[in-house]
């Protein structure tokens, strides 16, 4: 793949983000992009209101200094009022979209859930509805990513609600599996919404009722990333995409538990079918696990640098 055309994620630094030990120093957003331009990379993402809270000159400092940069934007917390502020700053800074999500539910275990759809779902469709016409007006998208919770039907559902004029995809490859969909699947169903992409590799396993998402270097997983991605490349997308190593905390979907299914009625059986078959035919190929590495700096970019050069591999 062309290094130039991907960028590098905050997301991939559980560790040295601060996200799994909030007494480590968080990387700053120069050493990411001193990361990415040692790789050779196209530039970064990051959640804007994660390490700039309300500090809206300073996210605008950043930008103009690094404008000859690919930045795109992430939202960790979806408030509307919030990000009205931080899109004026976007768009003097010529930046268009930015993801947003739903939830932290991850799993897609929806029928663990209590009212989903009427809490969950119905709250965030509500609160796009506040800011459409904030949005139509900026000629701005939230790219929705599909964060373990919503799936490709539900994206779609709220794509139709509320616009395409103002709402995207941003697609996450590993999280298509946990709601029910291969990347394939997913893919098809959203491809022509799709804004920015999260290159996401995972080693599965099977466990009782369940299957288990473990973190791992890109290109080592066995969802057939490799594929899926020259999927991608292929059908000529045009738009960013970012290197986003998966959580140290396992994920795990309990998709051989028929309640499992009967929370999602979209579904039919032949499309269950051809997903359990996927699924199958994956864990078949799965190697030994390591979940008992400790996070660390050199953990994490040692997994970062061997994901570029698998990346880089790719044709």
């Amino acid at each position: 793949m062309d290094l130039n055309k991907i960028n590098l994620n905050y997301y991939s630094f559980g560790y040295l983000g601060g996200f799994i030990d909030k007494f480590v120093k968080k990387m700053t957003l120069q050493q990411l992009v001193k990361l990415a331009n040692n790789y050779h990379l196209g530039g970064i993402e990051f959640p804007a209101d994660y390490l700039f809270k309300n500090n809206y000159d300073q996210l605008d400092d950043f930008l103009q200094v690094n404008n000859k940069l690919n930045v795109f934007i992430s939202f960790e917390a979806f408030k509307p009022e919030e990000i009205k502020a931080f899109i004026a700053i976007l768009k003097k800074n010529d930046i268009n979209r930015a993801r947003i999500k739903m939830s932290n539910y991850f799993g897609g275990n929806r029928f663990k859930i209590n009212d989903f759809y009427f809490i969950e779902y119905e709250t965030f469709v509500k609160n796009l509805k506040l800011i459409k016409s904030y949005l139509i007006d900026y000629d701005f998208h939230l790219l929705i990513e599909n964060h373990q919770d919503l799936n490709s039907h539900d994206i779609l559902n709220i794509i139709d609600t509320i616009s395409e004029k103002c709402i995207g995809v941003n697609w996450d490859i590993g999280n298509s599996l946990p709601t029910g969909e291969t990347p394939l699947q997913f893919y098809k169903n959203l491809k022509d919404h799709i804004y920015n992409i999260h290159i996401k590799d995972y080693q599965i396993t099977k466990n009782d009722d369940a299957v288990e998402y473990h973190r791992c270097i890109i290109g080592d997983g066995n969802i057939g990333i490799n594929s899926t991605l020259n999927m991608i490349l292929k059908d000529n997308y045009q738009y960013s995409m970012s290197i986003e190593l998966g959580a140290y905390e396992k994920r795990v979907s309990y998709i051989f538990n028929e309640e499992y299914w009967n929370s999602y009625p979209c579904y039919n059986d032949n499309h269950k079918t051809d997903y359990i078959n996927f699924i199958n035919s994956r864990i078949k190929n799965t190697e030994n696990i390591n979940d008992n590495e400790t996070p660390s700096k050199k953990l994490e970019l040692f997994q970062i640098e061997q994901s570029i050069n698998n990346l880089k591999d790719l044709h």
